[in-house]
C-alpha cells in the first residue's frame, strides 16, 4: 500500500478527505500535549509539527493537491484552494497550540508567532522537492521513459496533462538541466586508488604531512563560492614548480555548492596530472573534509554523476604513469601553504565565466554544469520566507498588517519572533503572543464578546481599556515600579512586547493589574 487513495472516477476526492481527517487527527493530538501550565515547550510542540504534522499531511502533495494560482484583479484562482483553506484550519489549531493564543486571534498573526509556516508554502515545496527528485532519477527507473517524453513536449500546448508534465510546468523544472542519477549510488572501483586520507591529528598534523610529502606532483584543488556564482581550481606542481593551473566555472550559487565544486575541482586535478608523464607518485591536497570522507565510504546518495567520472579520469592517468601511487589528503584552508593559497584565488577567479578554461577541460566537464539537486532544494528553502510574505499579503487583512509593522515588528512576517522567544516559558508566551496579536482579555477585548458591560478601563474608569492604553496610557495604574525596572522601553509598545530581557517585568506588571 503506497498511503494513496483514488476512487472509481480515478480522482483524488477521497484521498483529499484522508489528508483532511489526518491533518485533523494530528492537530488534536498536539494540542493535547500543549496545555499553558504543564504541556510541551514552545520548541518541542514546534518539532512535532514539523516533523510529524507536516510529514502526514504533505505525503505524496505531488500527486493529488495542485497549487493555487496567485490572486489577480479579474481573474478567478485555479487550483486547490478551498481544500488548502481546510488544512489551513487544521494547522491554525497547532498554532493556537504552541503559542497559547486565543482562539480569536487572526491566523496570519498566529502562524508568524508560531514561528512555523503556512500549510500552502509547505506543500508547494514538498510538491517542488518531488519535481526535482524526479528530474534526476536512474536511467533504469520505469517513470525515466516517462520523464524523459513529458520533457521533449514541455514547449507545446496539451488538451489533457499528465500528472508529471503538470508537476514540471508547476514548479518550472526542466529535467534536461539536471543530471541523471547513477543507478547505483556505489563508486566505481578506480576511486579506491586514490587513498583519501584525513590526519588524524588535526590541522597542525595535515600542515605537517603537506611538509613531509616527498611526492614527484602536489596538487592543490580547490572551490569557491563568491558574489552568488560558485567556481572550481587546481593547480599542479611538479618538483616545487608550478607547470599548469585548470579553473571551471559551476554556475550560480543558487543551483550548484562548494561541496560540488570541491569534487570538480578533483577531477580537474586528476585531468592536470593525465597530462603529465613519468610521474611515480602524485598527492591530492584538497580543503574539504566532506569530499574525502565520501571518497573513504565509497557510497554517496548526491552527485553521483561527478564521482563516477573518477573512473575514466584515474585510468587516463594510469596509462601515461605507469606504477603511479595517488592519495588524497585533507589539507586546511588559509593556513600559509603557497600551494593552497595559490589554488584558493584561482578557485575564486573561476566564479566569473570570464576567467573560465572551458576549451581545456576534460570532455565530462565541458559546457553547463547540471543544476545541483540540493542546492535547488537550499534555494527553495531560502525563498520560504519571501512566499510567506506574498501569503500574507493575500490571506491576511492589510490594514491589520500594516499598523503590526508600524507598531509592534518592522520584520513581519519573519522568523525573528521565534528566535527571541526561545528563552521563554509557555505561560510567557502565551502572554506575549496574546497581546502583540491584540487579542488579550482587556475590557475592551471582553466587551466585543458581550463577556463586559462596558469597554472602559477598571482602573480610570475614563478611556477604554486597550492593550496599548494598559500598557503605557492608564495613568490610574501604578507604572513606577516597571519605569525603574525597564528604563525607556517602558514608554515603547514595540519594545514592552518584544521578548528578552524585559519580559519578566511585564509579566510581573500584568499580573499586578489584575489584583
Amino acid at each position: 500500500f503506497l498511503g494513496v487513495i483514488f476512487d472509481a472516477k480515478l480522482t483524488w476526492a477521497e484521498h483529499k478527505r484522508e489528508a483532511l481527517r489526518k491533518a485533523s487527527t494530528w492537530a488534536n493530538l498536539i494540542k493535547r500535549v500543549c496545555r499553558v501550565k504543564h504541556g510541551l515547550t514552545p520548541a518541542s510542540a514546534r518539532h512535532l509539527h514539523d516533523s510529524v504534522f507536516l510529514a502526514k499531511v504533505t505525503y505524496a502533495a505531488d500527486l493529488w493537491w495542485e497549487p493555487a494560482s496567485l490572486k489577480d484583479e479579474g481573474k478567478k484562482r485555479k487550483g486547490a484552494i478551498g481544500f488548502t483553506k481546510h488544512l489551513q484550519s487544521a494547522q491554525r489549531t497547532v498554532a493556537l497550540a504552541i503559542t497559547g493564543a486565543l482562539r480569536t486571534s487572526p491566523t496570519d498573526l498566529l502562524i508568524a508567532h508560531a514561528g512555523i509556516y503556512p500549510i500552502e508554502p509547505e506543500l508547494r515545496r514538498a510538491a517542488h522537492r518531488a519535481a526535482i527528485r524526479l528530474a534526476g532519477i536512474p536511467t533504469a527507473h520505469p517513470l525515466r521513459k516517462q520523464i524523459d517524453q513529458e520533457t521533449g513536449r514541455l514547449s507545446r500546448k496539451l488538451t489533457h496533462e499528465s500528472s508529471i508534465r503538470k508537476l514540471l510546468i508547476n514548479y518550472s523544472i526542466d529535467p534536461r538541466r539536471f543530471a541523471t542519477t547513477p543507478n547505483s549510488n556505489r563508486f566505481p572501483p578506480a576511486a579506491s586508488l586514490l587513498n583519501a586520507y584525513v590526519a588524524p591529528g588535526g590541522k597542525e598534523a595535515a600542515i605537517d604531512d603537506e611538509k613531509r610529502c616527498d611526492a614527484t606532483i602536489k596538487i592543490y584543488t580547490d572551490g569557491s563560492m563568491l558574489d552568488g556564482h560558485v567556481g572550481a581550481a587546481a593547480v599542479l606542481y611538479r618538483d616545487g614548480r608550478e607547470v599548469a593551473v585548470l579553473k571551471k566555472y559551476v554556475g550560480l550559487a543558487g543551483e550548484h555548492e562548494v561541496y560540488e565544486a570541491e569534487v570538480i575541482g578533483l577531477l580537474l586535478g586528476l585531468e592536470l596530472l593525465a597530462r603529465e608523464q613519468g610521474a611515480d607518485k602524485a598527492a591530492f591536497f584538497i580543503d574539504n573534509q566532506a569530499v574525502l570522507i565520501t571518497l573513504r565510504a565509497g557510497t554517496t546518495n548526491g552527485l553521483g554523476y561527478l564521482f563516477e567520472h573518477l573512473d575514466e579520469a584515474i585510468r587516463l592517468v594510469r596509462e601515461r604513469n605507469r606504477g603511479i601511487k595517488l592519495e588524497a589528503c585533507w589539507l586546511p584552508g588559509h593556513a600559509g601553504i603557497f600551494g593552497n593559497e595559490r589554488v584558493d584565488d584561482a578557485a575564486k577567479q573561476a566564479t566569473s565565466r570570464a576567467h573560465s578554461t572551458n576549451d581545456h577541460l576534460p570532455l565530462s566537464l565541458r559546457g553547463e554544469t547540471p543544476i545541483n539537486p540540493i542546492a535547488a532544494k537550499r534555494t527553495r528553502r531560502a525563498g520560504m520566507a519571501e512566499e510567506w510574505k506574498i501569503w500574507t499579503k493575500d490571506e491576511g487583512d492589510k490594514t491589520r498588517t500594516e499598523r503590526f509593522t508600524r507598531e509592534i515588528d518592522p520584520n513581519y512576517p519573519s522568523m525573528q519572533f521565534k528566535k527571541d522567544a526561545d528563552s521563554l516559558t509557555r505561560y510567557q508566551l502565551a502572554m506575549i503572543t496574546q497581546l502583540r496579536t491584540g487579542h488579550y482579555p482587556t475590557r475592551s477585548y471582553l466587551h466585543r464578546f458581550t463577556l463586559a458591560e462596558s469597554p472602559r478601563c477598571t482602573h480610570c474608569d475614563i478611556h477604554s481599556e486597550t492593550v496599548a492604553h494598559l500598557l503605557t496610557g492608564c495613568r490610574a495604574l501604578l507604572q513606577r515600579d516597571r519605569d525603574r525596572k525597564m528604563g525607556v522601553a517602558s514608554c515603547s509598545i514595540a519594545a514592552l512586547l518584544t521578548p528578552g530581557e524585559h519580559t519578566k517585568h511585564l509579566i510581573e506588571y500584568l499580573q499586578k493589574t489584575r489584583e
